[in-house]
């Protein structure tokens, strides 16, 4: 339906926005810390603090991805939460997951996925500056 349409796209939007405030500075620190930071001093908010909250009905599928994110395969680069993590997870925790969360969860993911391949890519760039 549309409103559930519209629902996920709201949930895809906070978290690229997560992801990108989540990103590790070269001192260590997120990126997030650094913006409330410059907020703190300058009572100025940054723009990307300005990201669209992860919809009340869809954030038990936000935490739930983050659950299945910590599972993820990390090798030569990450790969991306599997179905058979998804399912050993919901049978572990007993939880009844539908195809419409495993949708939620997979386009979560595959958002995540592009962003650290994005990050990759601009760090090979600036590493060749």
């Amino acid at each position: 339906s549309k409103f559930f349409e519209g629902l996920i796209d709201q949930l895809l939007a906070a978290a690229k926005g997560k992801f990108e405030l989540s990103e590790e500075m070269d001192d260590g620190l997120t990126l997030e810390h650094h913006l409330i930071s410059y907020w703190k001093q300058s009572g100025i908010l940054p723009d990307q603090l300005n990201i669209p909250p992860i919809p009340h009905e869809l954030y038990y599928i936000w935490s739930w991805w983050l659950d299945l994110h910590k599972t993820r395969p990390v090798g030569m680069s990450e790969g991306h939460v599997t179905y058979t993590e998804m399912s050993n997870w919901s049978n572990l925790l007993k939880i009844k997951i539908t195809p419409f969360e495993i949708r939620c969860i997979m386009l979560l993911d595959s958002a995540y996925i592009s962003f650290r391949i994005k990050q990759e890519k601009q760090k090979l760039a600036s590493s060749k500056n």
